[in-house]
């Protein structure tokens, strides 16, 4: 549970699909986060979804403000000419027509 996990958690599950429990903020990413990897129909290790989580997060953090400190490896990817990884890191922004994001 990090930073841009939370956040991408929220963002994927939009206001209508998430729990909000201010007084128990690990239960209520553990939560979400169980519900997101349902509603996605993901079966392989969580560990994949947490890691799409903090990638996405990043780069969509990094999208708004591309001054955002990153490492190397990082900064390498967001700045990619390659059109494969381009096209693979605007699959992480996208958001369908009800503003939800999807992976």
């Amino acid at each position: 549970m990090d930073t841009h996990a939370v956040r991408m958690v929220k963002l994927h599950l939009g206001r209508r699909n998430r729990v909000s429990d201010d007084a128990h903020r690990y239960l209520e990413f553990v939560t979400n986060f169980r519900r997101l990897r349902a509603m996605a129909g993901l079966k392989g290790p969580k560990r994949e979804l947490d890691r799409y989580l903090w990638l996405a997060g990043r780069y969509r953090q990094w999208l708004k403000n591309p001054s955002t400190r990153v490492n190397a490896e990082l900064g390498a990817l967001f700045r990619s000419s390659d059109e494969q990884a381009r096209t693979e890191l605007r699959a992480l922004v996208h958001t369908d027509d009800t503003g939800v994001a999807w992976l």
